[in-house]
């Protein structure tokens, strides 16, 4: 389990990687056991995003079952993390920094808290019908472009690769992520 230490000094990490401050890495473990149970963190922020789905589903998904739903979203959600971690062990290993891939994972999953905290606020005014989501998109939209850019640094500080590699293994998981969207809507219409 994870013990309050490893919280603290891991959120104090994503909170100094929110301000670009370079020895953030530093509070982010290179250990297996570490990594693992970093993943209790999206796991633990998943119902937020599955929030959302429900308030604002998409066009193709609305005549699909609450069960339906939630099924092919956890399994897209399961999906885009494995491919997308696997893609990035592909790259570290082909660049040399395989050794750092563990403190990717860590700080990775951490940093899943930062959308999470953003989302909130927006989830709070859909469900209490205080908004509509179209509406809120610019906003959401500047907040995920600071989310990428906090990614962004987060990678190439625990990679220790250039910041163009980091804003590049960013786009992956965007576009890991779309595609991953596209397959479960492709799939909710064939059920």
């Amino acid at each position: 389990m994870i013990d309050r230490h490893e919280i603290k000094r891991n959120l104090l990490g994503v909170f100094e990687i929110c301000l670009f401050m370079p020895n953030a890495e530093k509070r982010f473990q290179n250990d297996y056991d570490e990594a693992l149970r970093s993943f209790y963190i999206p796991i633990f922020l998943f119902p937020i995003s599955l929030m959302i789905i429900f308030l604002e589903p998409r066009l193709s998904m609305i005549d699909g079952s609450d069960n339906t739903i939630s099924f092919l979203y956890s399994m897209r959600y399961a999906f885009s993390i494995m491919m997308f971690l696997g893609i990035v062990y592909f790259f570290t290993s082909k660049l040399g920094r395989g050794e750092y891939f563990l403190k990717f994972i860590t700080a990775y999953n951490w940093m899943s808290i930062i959308p999470a905290c953003f989302a909130l606020p927006f989830v709070m005014m859909l469900a209490f019908g205080n908004g509509d989501f179209a509406d809120m998109i610019p906003y959401y939209n500047v907040l995920m472009i600071y989310t990428y850019a906090c990614i962004a640094f987060a990678t190439m500080l625990t990679l220790r690769i250039p910041i163009e590699l980091g804003i590049f293994i960013v786009f992956i998981s965007m576009f890991v992520d779309n595609g991953s969207f596209q397959i479960m809507e492709w799939v909710g219409q064939q059920i």
